[in-house]
């Protein structure tokens, strides 16, 4: 008899593995927050020493660092790197397509997140233009900044 199970092998259910106690989850959390310092460290320090060897800009640098980063995360993630060698160039492809549709996705929700950040900063800015209109001396310091963070780039 086959038993189909889900992909989560945490997953009681299916793998009959007990619940965690609230200890084990501290403990585990804590794991996971002094790793993502150390990557975070890892990730600060690759990037000075790219900008220090290569000279490049720092949006460049911020790049290298990022593939680096993403080639770490892959070998850790999947136990192998870009340079398998057993996937066709179909195969490869695929997995291009698949990351391209991924992206377009993100792309749209950051569109929609930055329409509606613009939408804010008109409705702000509509907003001090009023308050500066009818009432001219609630000219506060805030107000102003607010003014000038609102103005068009």
């Amino acid at each position: 008899m086959n038993i189909e199970r889900c992909q989560n092998p945490e997953c009681v259910k299916c793998y009959g593995v007990p619940p965690y106690t609230q200890e084990q989850v501290d403990a585990m959390n804590a794991e996971r927050e002094r790793e993502l310092e150390l990557r975070q460290e890892f990730y600060q320090r690759a990037l000075n020493a790219i900008q220090a060897v290569t000279g490049v800009s720092a949006t460049t640098a911020t790049l290298i660092a990022q593939i680096i980063e993403r080639d770490t995360h892959g070998k850790a993630k999947y136990g192998t790197t870009l340079d398998r060698t057993d996937l066709s160039l179909a195969d490869w492809l695929q997995h291009q397509a698949e990351e391209l549709a991924d992206g377009a996705g993100y792309a749209l929700a950051a569109k929609r997140e930055a329409e509606k950040l613009l939408a804010i900063k008109k409705a702000a800015h509509r907003l001090v233009m009023g308050l500066n209109e009818h009432t001219p001396r609630l000219n506060h310091d805030a107000l102003k900044e607010l003014n000038e963070l609102l103005k068009d780039d």
